[in-house]
């Protein structure tokens, strides 16, 4: 049985203005929405080695910087996030 399914595909990758101090240098991640995601739900990165990393999603926004509670299928969203993450990584989100 599966537990998690495809939320998304890392598309862009790009620094965010400084907030603090980090382990990893924050970024803006840009994602392509295959299935629904809200902010508020743990999520994960999995890089081409099989790699993940988790975040509870806080901070999500539209290209044009509308700050957004959910995104759909098709949508481009931009993530703020410290982790490392780079183009292509899959993002995955527990099944309910």
């Amino acid at each position: 049985m599966r537990t998690h399914e495809l939320a998304g595909k890392v598309t862009a990758t790009r620094p965010a203005p400084a907030r603090g101090t980090t382990a990893h240098a924050e970024c803006w991640i840009t994602v392509q929405v295959r299935n629904r995601i809200a902010t508020g739900e743990w999520i994960e990165f999995v890089d081409r080695d099989l790699n993940c990393h988790s975040i509870r999603l806080a901070e999500m926004t539209d290209e044009h910087g509308a700050v957004l509670r959910e995104a759909h299928p098709g949508q481009e969203v931009l993530i703020r996030a410290d982790l490392p993450v780079g183009v292509n990584d899959l993002l995955r989100k527990r099944k309910n």
